[in-house]
């Protein structure tokens, strides 16, 4: 919270994509709690290579508890195996009303050259994306590594050792990050 945020305290991030002014984003960080049915103890002590269908579950039936409170959800994920869980998801979220983007890093958030953060603030600001004025909402399960947004169920790791880790080989960006965020918006799924 306090990199992506600038501080424990703080609730929101300004996303400037609009113009200099930006858009001041409400962020509400939940961590995982232990569900009763899903068999992990600590948080910090779950790997992605750990992950199943209860969890995949878990984390579906806690997302459409919050379509109504939230504009979109971003998940914060370890690269191993975010092309499952996204494509999980995106079967078991069917007729989204938001975007839920998952999201992972090659480098911890408090290493110098870290990938994190901005995987995260673009992520974010994608999940945003009508408050941030993006000229369509997306309303799908996706993934975001580096510069590209692609397709939950369309997405394979291609390299775990590399910034660009992700991949869609049978389908399109669904928006791609550079100066500016381009929606593709042909690409989006209709909601």
């Amino acid at each position: 919270k306090k990199v992506i945020l600038g501080s424990d305290e703080s609730d929101s991030l300004v996303i400037h994509e609009t113009g200099p002014k930006g858009v001041r984003i409400k962020i509400h960080i939940k961590q995982l709690s232990r569900a009763k049915d899903v068999l992990y103890g600590d948080v910090e002590d779950l790997d992605s290579a750990q992950l199943e269908p209860e969890l995949w579950r878990y984390l579906a039936e806690m997302i459409q508890s919050s379509e109504l409170e939230y504009e979109g959800v971003v998940i914060l994920h370890g690269i191993g195996t975010i092309a499952y869980t996204a494509s999980a998801l995106s079967f078991m979220l069917k007729n989204l009303a938001f975007p839920v983007i998952l999201t992972a890093a090659q480098l911890p958030l408090n290493y110098a050259r870290t990938d994190a953060v901005q995987n995260i603030v673009t992520s974010i600001a994608l999940a945003a994306s009508r408050s941030v004025g993006l000229k369509s909402a997306i309303t799908e399960v996706a993934v975001f590594s580096l510069s590209a947004l692609l397709r939950g169920n369309r997405s394979t790791v291609i390299n775990s050792s590399s910034f660009r880790f992700l991949e869609s080989p049978t389908y399109p960006p669904l928006a791609i990050a550079g100066e500016r965020l381009d929606v593709k918006t042909q690409f989006l799924r209709k909601s």
